[in-house]
């Protein structure tokens, strides 16, 4: 692995503590993946309502990180169910512990459930698992700061792989990057997404005006697609008039935003391009993800052909107009 914590052996151990110390209760840990689903792990119990309460507890976490613009784990979350159970009424008591990367977006959570019984009988255990959620994220600040690290010293070297034109990375330095970031999305289980990009007008460019103002046209492009991405992000240029963006810790929506933002620098730039975008899944891979934005570019580039073919038809004399 890229960094010398391995926060995942340190969760094991945590869940071994945990079912010692508090041996009434049931302890698992939460991963909240790519595709926003609770998933947890390490448990030993049966219950109907399982999907339910990660959820509801999923969707709290969420909200505190959103009003509240949190930069550090809000504690621990502490509630009680009531439900029949045959004839009798059982009350369920759940802790949840917030486990977030930095920048805020949850990792998920530790949890603990108990029936019947106070899952936390004193003060005492509420300061045990205080001290346990503020060293657990402190541990996940401190392995992404050190992925971060990683990644700026892999850009580095992979300077001799960057683009003489745009200044970004090329086709080779893309594929070495694809196959690093995917190795810290299995480790991790963080989102991540691929955009791919195809500039419509190079072509005529080149052939009306000259190579002069397609260079400028491709370096236009770099520039907009620089200024839309983020720090964090991995912008190339794949070859010709293709580019590529792996949009790291990036669900489908942040890349639905990302891909929005590219589209409206493009529209000012008067920039025609057709626009993939891929989530990676949970059971995928970042290359699959590069082959569906790649066709999904290709879907829009088709469309936008099969438009300006039917302008053409119903006025041959009007030359027909593409946008982004």
């Amino acid at each position: 692995m890229d960094s010398a914590i391995d926060f995942n052996a340190v969760i094991a151990l945590t869940l071994d503590y945990l079912k010692l110390h508090f041996t009434h209760a049931e302890w698992s840990i939460v991963r909240v993946g790519a595709d926003e689903a609770p998933k947890a792990s390490g448990s030993h119990f049966e219950h109907p309502t399982l999907d339910a309460e990660l959820q509801a507890i999923t969707n709290k976490i969420r909200a505190d990180l959103l009003v509240n613009d949190v930069h550090a784990p809000g504690g621990v979350i502490q509630h009680a169910l009531s439900g029949e159970h045959g004839d009798t009424t059982q009350t369920t008591q759940y802790v949840a512990i917030p486990l977030l990367h930095y920048p805020p977006m949850l990792y998920g959570f530790i949890y603990g459930r108990s029936v019947d019984r106070n899952l936390l009988e004193n003060r005492t255990d509420l300061r045990l698992l205080e001290l346990i959620a503020s060293l657990l994220n402190s541990l996940l600040h401190a392995e992404t700061q050190a992925d971060f690290q990683a990644r700026r010293a892999e850009r580095f070297e992979t300077q001799a792989y960057t683009d003489a034109m745009t200044n970004l990375f090329n086709r080779a330095a893309w594929e070495q990057l694809l196959h690093q970031e995917e190795l810290r999305c299995e480790r991790q289980e963080t989102p991540c997404a691929v955009i791919v990009i195809d500039l419509d007008d190079l072509k005529q460019t080149n052939d009306a005006e000259g190579h002069y103002a397609g260079d400028q046209l491709i370096k236009r492009a770099a520039t907009s697609l620089l200024q839309a991405s983020r720090k964090e992000d991995i912008v190339a240029r794949l070859g010709g008039d293709e580019f590529g963006i792996i949009a790291t810790h990036c669900n489908e929506y942040d890349g639905a935003c990302l891909l929005q933002r590219i589209r409206d620098l493009f529209k000012k730039e008067k920039i025609n391009a057709s626009i993939g975008m891929a989530p990676r899944q949970p059971s995928g891979s970042l290359k699959k993800a590069f082959i569906r934005a790649d066709q999904a570019m290709y879907k829009e580039k088709r469309v936008k052909r099969g438009s300006a073919t039917a302008r053409t038809l119903e006025n041959p004399f009007t030359p027909g107009h593409q946008t982004v």
